[in-house]
């Protein structure tokens, strides 16, 4: 009798539990043929897709400002040079090759490598980023030459801030692309801004009456900028080809 009931006990709990496997799997088998989970599954994959294609996209098209950099701030500069070509202009973009003079100084006395990441082969030192300390430069000086220009309105503080953040983005890409590291970038664009302030500061302070009472003053500051240009122009020629 024990053994009859003992047994009888364990069929009810093999049928229970067999049943209960055979409700789980109908169950997954509903699950997994439910066209609604299907479709949300399909849309999430859809979507991950777009945003990796998305991102790819961004990422070419930083890649590609970013190689476009120099020759974006060249042309600027060049079509400033073009549109005034007056003593304000020449005294901002002497201090512009000064500014860059100084960053590729101060590269060789610091001496800190780029980063590990770096694929390129006979880069100059790291430490501070040329390319961050010109566009903060320009961006700074611009800002406030649009002040300058036009006073303090709506429209200015707009034109100032885009300026800004154009140059900071195109700063930024230095770090995304690997060539810098955050601190370098930081230490440029620092750089940049003090040089710009102090540089303006002197054309508004002495420099430009200097340039408005005395023809000597004038001449000094047309051969400044005459020398700084070309001097530029020559360097960058020199560096391009001794790249490619």
């Amino acid at each position: 009798m024990a053994s009859r009931a003992w047994l009888s006990s364990y069929s009810s709990y093999a049928l229970a539990a067999a049943a209960a496997a055979a409700a789980g799997g109908m169950a997954m088998e509903f699950q997994k043929s439910d066209p609604s989970s299907l479709h949300s599954h399909s849309q999430k994959q859809q979507q991950q897709a777009k945003g990796r294609e998305f991102s790819l996209r961004f990422d070419r098209i930083g890649h590609e400002m970013n190689k476009a950099t120099k020759w974006a701030a060249s042309g600027s500069t060049a079509a400033v040079v073009l549109w005034r070509h007056d003593d304000a202009v020449m005294w901002a973009i002497t201090g512009a090759v000064v500014n860059a003079a100084n960053s590729k100084l101060l590269k060789r006395l610091i001496n800190q490598q780029r980063p590990a990441t770096v694929a390129e082969v006979n880069l100059e030192p790291g430490m501070p980023s040329t390319h961050a300390q010109s566009l903060a430069y320009l961006g700074t000086y611009a800002a406030f030459g649009i002040f300058e220009w036009s006073g303090v309105s709506l429209t200015s503080l707009f034109l100032a801030f885009a300026i800004l953040l154009c140059a900071s983005y195109m700063a930024r890409l230095r770090v995304s692309e690997g060539l810098h590291t955050p601190a370098q970038v930081i230490v440029g664009a620092t750089l940049g801004c003090a040089s710009a302030s102090i540089w303006l500061w002197m054309w508004l302070a002495f420099v430009q009456n200097l340039t408005l009472s005395f023809t000597w003053a004038r001449a000094l500051l047309f051969v400044s900028f005459l020398s700084s240009a070309i001097g530029f122009i020559v360097y960058a020629l020199a560096k391009w080809f001794h790249q490619h």
